[in-house]
């Protein structure tokens, strides 16, 4: 799956940016593969990582988008997070 440079959510366009390695978390410094900012509507995604990679951080980044839209709580839970748009992208690449 190409990953988009944009979608729409709930009303709302997000834009996808590709960043050729790491990105650094502005907020606590850390480095990671993705970053959802939402006060921005944009995703970050390291497109440096094998295609597996770039769509399970895409898909990770999209849920946590997901659940700020719906208000949800896990937003901020790492593991629902990853686990949903883990699963959520084994389906995708499954039906290239």
């Amino acid at each position: 799956m190409e990953i988009p440079t944009s979608f729409h959510l709930m009303g709302h366009q997000w834009t996808v940016i590709h960043v050729p390695g790491m990105i650094r978390d502005p907020g606590d410094g850390d480095e990671c593969r993705g970053l959802c900012q939402f006060d921005q509507l944009t995703i970050q995604i390291n497109t440096a990582q094998p295609d597996s990679m770039v769509l399970h951080t895409f898909m990770h980044e999209v849920m946590h988008a997901v659940f700020w839209a719906l208000g949800r709580g896990e937003v901020s839970d790492e593991s629902v997070v990853d686990s949903v748009g883990g699963a959520l992208a084994q389906v995708l690449a499954s039906m290239e």
